[in-house]
C-alpha cells in the first residue's frame, strides 16, 4: 500500500487533458472577445448601426 505522502504529486493524466483543455478553451474565448470587441465599433460605423452598437 503506498503512503499519500507518495502520490501527492502525482495526478491523474485525464485531470491534466481535462485541465489543459479548459485553459486552451479560455485563452481562445479571451482572444476572440479582445478581437471582436477592439474591431466591433468600426464594424458597426461601416454597417450603419451606430444606434445599436450596444
Amino acid at each position: 500500500m503506498s503512503s499519500p505522502t507518495a502520490t501527492a504529486g502525482k495526478a491523474d493524466p485525464r485531470v491534466r487533458w481535462t485541465l489543459l483543455g479548459m485553459m486552451l478553451a479560455m485563452l481562445l474565448a479571451m482572444l476572440d472577445n479582445n478581437v471582436v470587441g477592439t474591431a466591433m465599433p468600426t464594424i458597426v460605423g461601416d454597417l450603419g448601426g451606430l444606434a445599436h452598437i450596444s
